[in-house]
């Protein structure tokens, strides 16, 4: 009886810690220790203190793929609720600095004026 009752914790328990939401921005976590604009890779450390080699193409956690390393910047398209973000990571002088870019979708206007009402009113008030 016990086990079964140990079994149903750790399942109850894993099930919790499944459902947490992920990091809203888990590039941000990111620093980059070196980068290779000649062989186009980079070594980075994650909040966990990870250390990973990355190259162009390589996905980086929730979404998250690498699309340029350059002199100095790594360029990441990463899928958030908005739409698709460009985070750009640039070093200069030994410091780190990240810029993000949404790029969401045109809003429109659900509503819109018929073509000619202005015409007609300025004939009227003749």
């Amino acid at each position: 009886m016990k086990f079964l009752m140990i079994i149903i914790a750790v399942w109850i328990s894993t099930a919790a810690i499944a459902k947490e939401p992920p990091k809203e921005r888990p590039t941000g976590d990111i620093r980059i220790i070196k980068i290779s604009a000649v062989d186009q890779t980079a070594a980075i450390k994650t909040s966990t203190d990870k250390v990973s080699m990355i190259k162009v193409g390589d996905q980086i956690s929730h979404g998250g793929k690498v699309t340029e390393i350059t002199k100095g910047r790594i360029v990441i398209e990463e899928l958030t609720g908005r739409g698709t973000e460009t985070v750009i990571f640039r070093v200069e002088n030994g410091k780190q600095t990240v810029e993000r870019i949404n790029r969401a979708p045109k809003k429109t206007s659900v509503f819109f004026a018929p073509q000619g009402v202005e015409k007609q009113s300025q004939v009227k008030q003749q």
